[in-house]
C-alpha cells in the first residue's frame, strides 16, 4: 500500500499529547495518524529524514533491537531490524505510532493491553516504550521547526501551515469493507482471529492488514473474497458468488478511497515473477493424485533395518551391517506394510529415496507375497521422488490390484539405502512426484525473457517445522532455449531476507535437456504463516544466451 503521511503541525502534536494523557477508556479510540508534507519542493518529510531516523534510533529502535529481535528483525513489522533506517520506516509505514495520542500507538498498546512480549511487568514495559515514543515525537516537534520555514510561522505558502490532509486508511475501511464485517461476520470476528470485525475500526482494521486478508494489486485474490467465493464460508447470499462480489466491491471502493496505486505483476521489478497463492493453498491445490501413502516407519520393521523417527525420519539398514544379494536369505533387515486400495485396476508405485553413489542403492521389494526382485535406485545425496522399477535400468514396476488391503514388504539388498515412504497410484498417471504436504511452485518467465517460447521456473516446497519453509529441486524448463541464470533470490510477501541466500550462488546456464538449477536444498523463515506468505522469486540475470 503506498505511502500515505500526513505531516501534523507542531501544534497540534503538543495539544493532543497533553489531551492523551487525561483520556480514559478505549486507547485505540483516536485513529493512527499518518505523515507527510505536501508537494511544496521546498518542504522536507520530517519523518522521512535522516534526523527521524536518529531520533528514533535513539530511543524506541534501542528496545525493539534488546526486546523484539527474536521475531521481528526479518519478521514484519520489521521494527527490530538490524538497519534502524528499516526499522523506522517499518513502525511508520505500518501505522504504530500515533504521534497525535501517542498512548494508543499500536507499538504501545500492544504491550500493554495484550500482554505481547513483555519483558518484565507488561504495564512497566509499556511505559517504557511510551516514553520512548515520547522521545522521538519531541524531537520530531524540534526537527519540525527547523523544516518548517515561512516567517509568517506557517510553515508554508497554502495557508494550512504547509500540510494537506488526504483520507486516513482506517476512516476509508470503515465506510467500506467494515460495514460488511460489521454486518455479516460479527458473530465470530468481533474477538476471534481474524478480528475484522472488531467494535473497534482500528483493531478491524490492523486485523485486515496485518493478517493478509487484502490484495489489492488482485482484489479477486484477497482472502476476504477467497474465503466465500472459493471455500463457501459464511456466505449471507443464497449464492456464495454474489456475496464474494459483495466483498469484493467493498475492498475496490476501499482501494479508490485511498487511490491505492496496484501493481499486476506484484512487482515494479521486471526481474520479479508473480507471486504464487499462499503456502496453505498451494500445497491443497497440490493434493496428490495417490491412492495410498505408506510411511517408511508404519510397519512392521525387523533388524537390522530401523526408522530414525519423526516427521522427517526414514527406514534403512545403517552403514556397516551388511550387504545381501540373496532374495531367499533370511535374518536381515524386513519392513512389512498394509495399504488399500479403493477400486481394482493397475497401478504404480513411487518411494523417496537416498541411495548414495558408493554402491548403497537397493532394496529387494515384493508386493502380496511375489518373488522378491531388487530395486536398483539412481545414486543421489539427497532424497527424491523415484518410480520403484525392477533390476538395474529396468522398466517401472506395475501391478493389477483388487480392491481391498495389500501388503508390501521391503527387504535389505544394501545397507545405507533410505527411504521415507512410498506412493502407490494408477499406472496411467504420470508419477506425483511430491509427498504428502509438498507443494510445486510454477512461474511462467517467458516474459521476463521477452520470447514466445514458453519457459517455466518451478521449485518444489513444504513446511519444515513450525518456524520455517523448505524449498528444493529448484529448475528452469525450456524446450528450445539456452538460457542463463544467476542469483536467484527468494522473496517470501515481496521482501528479500539475506538469510534466504542459499540460490544466490546460482550461475549457470540451463539447455533443454538440463533443466536443474541446484542440488542443494533452502530453509526459510515463515514471515506471517502459512496461510498468509506468498512466495516470488526475483533473478539478477535471466538472459537467452545465443
Amino acid at each position: 500500500m503506498a505511502k500515505r503521511i500526513i505531516q501534523i503541525k507542531v501544534a497540534i502534536v503538543m495539544v493532543m499529547t497533553l489531551f492523551m494523557y487525561n483520556q480514559c477508556g478505549n486507547p485505540y479510540q483516536s485513529k493512527p495518524t499518518e505523515l507527510q508534507f505536501t508537494d511544496n519542493s521546498q518542504s522536507v518529510s520530517v519523518l522521512g529524514s535522516i534526523d527521524s531516523v536518529k531520533a528514533f534510533e535513539d530511543s524506541v529502535w534501542q528496545i525493539t533491537r534488546s526486546r523484539c529481535i527474536a521475531c521481528h528483525s526479518t519478521q514484519r513489522p520489521t521494527h527490530a531490524h538490524s538497519d534502524p533506517k528499516v526499522a523506522h520506516d517499518a513502525v511508520i509505514d505500518s501505522y504504530k505510532v500515533n504521534f497525535s495520542n501517542l498512548a494508543s500507538s499500536r507499538i504501545v498498546a500492544k504491550i500493554r493491553d495484550e500482554n505481547h512480549g513483555c519483558w518484565s511487568d507488561c504495564s512497566a514495559n509499556s511505559n517504557e516504550m511510551l516514553e520512548a515514543v515520547q522521545y522521538w515525537a519531541d524531537k520530531i516537534v524540534e526537527i519540525e521547526g527547523e523544516y518548517s520555514g515561512g516567517d509568517d510561522g506557517t510553515g508554508g505558502t497554502d495557508g494550512s501551515g504547509g500540510y494537506t490532509e488526504v483520507p486516513e486508511s482506517v476512516d476509508v475501511f470503515e465506510d467500506t469493507v467494515y460495514q460488511l464485517t460489521r454486518q455479516r461476520c460479527v458473530g465470530c470476528h468481533n474477538n476471534t482471529s481474524p478480528r475484522h470485525a472488531n467494535d473497534d475500526v482500528v483493531v478491524a482494521h490492523d486485523a485486515v492488514e496485518d493478517n493478509g486478508l487484502v490484495n489489492f494489486d488482485d482484489i479477486g485474490l484477497s482472502r476476504l473474497v477467497t474465503r466465500l467465493s472459493v471455500d463457501a464460508h459464511q456466505c449471507w447470499n443464497a449464492d456464495c458468488a454474489a456475496s464474494a462480489l459483495e466483498m469484493e466491491a467493498a475492498i475496490e471502493a476501499w482501494q479508490a478511497g485511498m487511490n491505492i496505486k496496484t501493481d499486476p505483476t506484484n512487482s515494479s521489478d521486471p526481474m520479479t515473477t508473480s507471486e504464487s497463492d499462499t503456502v496453505t493453498n498451494e500445497i491443497n491445490g497440490s493434493a496428490q493424485t495417490a491412492t495410498a501413502t505408506i510411511s517408511a516407519g508404519g510397519g512392521t520393521i525387523t533388524s537390522p533395518f530401523v526408522f530414525t523417527g519423526g516427521a522427517d525420519g526414514y527406514l534403512w539398514a545403517p552403514t556397516g551391517t551388511g550387504n545381501n544379494y540373496s532374495a531367499g536369505a533370511d535374518g536381515v533387515g524386513l519392513a512389512e506394510y498394509t495399504f488399500n486400495v479403493p477400486t481394482a485396476g493397475t497401478y504404480k508405485m513411487s518411494g523417496v529415496v537416498e541411495a548414495t553413489p558408493n554402491n548403497n542403492d537397493s532394496f529387494y521389494i515384493a508386493v502380496d507375497g511375489e518373488n522378491f526382485f531388487d530395486w536398483q535406485i539412481p545414486p543421489s545425496n539427497t532424497f527424491s521422488m523415484q518410480e520403484v522399477s525392477s533390476g538395474s535400468g529396468g522398466a517401472n514396476k506395475q501391478w493389477s490390484l483388487s480392491a481391498g488391503a495389500h501388503t508390501l514388504v521391503v527387504k535389505q539388498r544394501e545397507d545405507g539405502t533410505k527411504v521415507k515412504y512410498f506412493t502407490v497410484y494408477p499406472a496411467s498417471q504420470d508419477s506425483p512426484n511430491l509427498g504428502p504436504e509438498e507443494a510445486l511452485l510454477s512461474y511462467n518467465v517467458s516474459a521476463i525473457l521477452g520470447i514466445n517460447e514458453q519457459v517455466t521456473f518451478q521449485v518444489k516446497v513444504k513446511i519444515f517445522d513450525d518456524y520455517s519453509y523448505k524449498f528444493w529441486d529448484p529448475e528452469l524448463i525450456t524446450t528450445d532455449s539456452n538460457i542463463r541464470v544467476k542469483n536467484i533470490q527468494l522473496l517470501i510477501n515481496g521482501y528479500y531476507n539475506p538469510q534466504h541466500s542459499a540460490y544466490t550462488i546460482i550461475d549457470k546456464v540451463v539447455t533443454p535437456g538440463n533443466s536443474s538449477l541446484a542440488t542443494h536444498a533452502l530453509l526459510a523463515l515463515k514471515d506471517q504463516g502459512e496461510s498468509i506468505d506468498r512466495i516470488s522469486f526475483k533473478f539478477e540475470i535471466l538472459q537467452v544466451i545465443d
